[in-house]
Formats: structure tokens, sequence, C-alpha cells
């Protein structure tokens, strides 16, 4: 995991970046202080969900709609004040992905990052995305299901982690070219619970 500034100082680094070409789309996108504890979050909804959670509430996000997630665009939506960019989705192209947690990483590095995904554990995740998931702050995984609620509710079946190199919790490994790759984290879904 990459180590946050304590400071919040708000800014890119001198170099020029490339644009990162995306098939990647998003559908909006909000300020909350609701998604990820402790943080104003800007959370993107990105399009073309794989998912498909029975109970969903945001169905028209299974469409591939909406307009391209680029740098250039991520630029114009980052704003000072933000100290987390939450991707809302994205489990229909890692490396693409990928490419934009890299991007956020270099560019904007006080910023925090995390993944809502859909997917049924850190493991299976892991599994389909590859080893980067460390490059992450914040992953949250479970499919919605009405019957146990959201992250605000205990009955859930969503966990929300916080990714730690210094935690004992191991949430998943695999093995890439024999290096094992562990992700590490501790589960704050209670953070998020009434």
């Amino acid at each position: 995991m990459n180590s946050i500034s304590l400071q919040r100082s708000f800014g890119r680094s001198k170099e020029k970046y490339r644009r990162i070409e995306t098939n990647m789309k998003y559908w909006n996108y909000q300020i909350t202080f609701a998604e990820i504890p402790d943080e104003i979050t800007l959370c993107i909804n990105i399009t073309n969900c794989p998912i498909h959670c029975v109970d969903c509430h945001s169905k028209h996000l299974w469409k591939d709609i909406g307009e391209e997630l680029t740098t250039q665009t991520l630029t114009r939506l980052i704003k000072p004040g933000i100290s987390c960019v939450c991707f809302m989705g994205g489990d229909n192209d890692y490396d693409e992905l990928r490419e934009l947690v890299e991007f956020i990483r270099k560019e904007y590095t006080d910023l925090k990052v995390a993944l809502y995904s859909g997917r049924d554990s850190v493991q299976q995740l892991l599994e389909l995305s590859g080893p980067w998931l460390n490059s992450l702050d914040y992953i949250k995984v479970g499919p919605y299901k009405k019957e146990y609620g959201g992250l605000d509710h205990h009955t859930t079946n969503q966990r929300l982690y916080e990714i730690s190199k210094f935690s004992s919790l191991s949430l998943a490994s695999i093995v890439v070219k024999g290096v094992r790759y562990r992700v590490t984290g501790n589960d704050i879904t209670y953070k998020l619970q009434k």
C-alpha cells in the first residue's frame, strides 16, 4: 500500500501525463461523506456492470452507456477538498481500472482510492483482477441482497475493508509466476452501520 501523507495538500505532480484511452464509461458522480468512513469521497458510477445483482437499485448501470472515463475526465472531476476517489463498479474491465488507479496514485498522491465491487469476496476479486489490489486503500465486496440490506445494516452480506500491509487479517492471496501476493486489511463495515 502506498503511504499517504497526513498533510492534505492538493495538487498533481509537475510531470505531463499521457491520456489513458479507455472503454470504461461512467454515468454520473457525486461527492459524499457516506460511502467511505472519515473521507470526503468523489464517487464515480461506472457503467456496463457485469454483476447484475438481483435487487440492484441502479439497473441502468448494467448498460454500456455514459461518458468515457479517461485521465482527462478524472482531472476534471477531482476537486480540492476531496480525500478519496471511489470507483462504484469497474468489474467490467480491471486492466482499465488499474490504469486509472495508477494515474491517481501518480498525479494525486494525497488522495485515497476505493473500489466498490459486487464480487462475492476479495479473493474472487483478486483472482479476476490480479495483484494490483494492494494499491487500493478501501475495497467493498458483496452483491447487494435486499433481504440483508446495504452496508448500513448489521445483517448485510457486504463488507468494506481498509487495505493495510500492517494488518494481520489476510483477505486474499494468489500466486503469479511463482510469487505470492496477499491482500491484507481490516473490516471497517461497522463504521457505516446504524
